[in-house]
């Protein structure tokens, strides 16, 4: 422990250039306990007994990532914990990944790999793994946060037509009418299996396939679907 640095624990392996940058300012220490600073990675919660394990002069948590729900916030605002997270850092990356998936699966990325892969005897014909263009289709989003509006720019580029949704706006209309679906929505008691549950928007009749854009799981919806998960962090 170096003398008169603030005292911070990493609550997990990171990369070594964070470390190092951490370590030139803070003194790192390997447990909570007398910490006035953590870095909380997202597997980590930070909950009354963690908070009780740290002791009361901790100042600050600062999560690893976009969301906090890792964090017990109530908890830490009755102890006077400032909380800090990255809110910005993954949006271009997150919107990306969601075209990255929508573009596999209308040129079919995926399933011709597999079938390359498996050796499969084949020969040429006008319509053997024939895909489609994102050009022209409408472009449904669901939730136009920071991650939402930036997919729906990158779909724009695309040449795709977009429409988004919101809180209390019509998704099953949204479905009816979109040929691409991405979701960008909090996952939250109201939000979850919204795609699964009997009578709420059935499936898109005309939708190709979805992306979802996040960190926590997300069930796969009867439509063709390629999906990292959706996030409980507002978007």
């Amino acid at each position: 422990m170096l003398e008169g640095r603030p005292v911070v624990h990493v609550s997990g392996p990171v990369p070594e250039r964070v470390r190092s940058a951490l370590a030139a300012t803070f003194s790192l220490v390997d447990t909570p306990e007398g910490a006035k600073g953590v870095l909380a990675l997202i597997t980590t919660t930070v909950d009354d007994a963690y908070l009780d394990r740290a002791g009361p002069q901790l100042r600050i948590v600062a999560n690893y990532g976009v969301g906090v729900d890792n964090l017990d916030l109530e908890a830490l605002a009755a102890r006077s914990v400032l909380v800090a997270n990255t809110p910005d850092v993954l949006t271009d990356t997150t919107a990306e990944l969601a075209i990255a998936l929508t573009l596999s699966l209308l040129r079919r990325v995926g399933e011709g790999d597999r079938f390359v892969r498996r050796r499969r005897v084949w020969e040429f014909s006008l319509e053997f793994m024939l895909g489609e263009s994102l050009r022209g289709k409408t472009f449904g989003i669901v939730g136009p946060g920071r991650i939402g509006r930036a997919t729906g720019k990158l779909a724009e580029a695309f040449g795709a037509r977009v429409a988004f949704a919101g809180r209390g706006d019509d998704l099953a209309a949204l479905l009816q009418t979109s040929d691409v679906v991405s979701l960008h929505c909090a996952l939250t008691p109201e939000t979850y299996h919204s795609f699964r549950a009997p009578g709420r928007c059935g499936t898109p009749s005309r939708a190709c396939g979805a992306a979802a854009s996040g960190r926590r799981r997300w069930e796969r919806p009867s439509a063709t679907c390629s999906s990292p998960t959706a996030s409980s962090a507002p978007r």
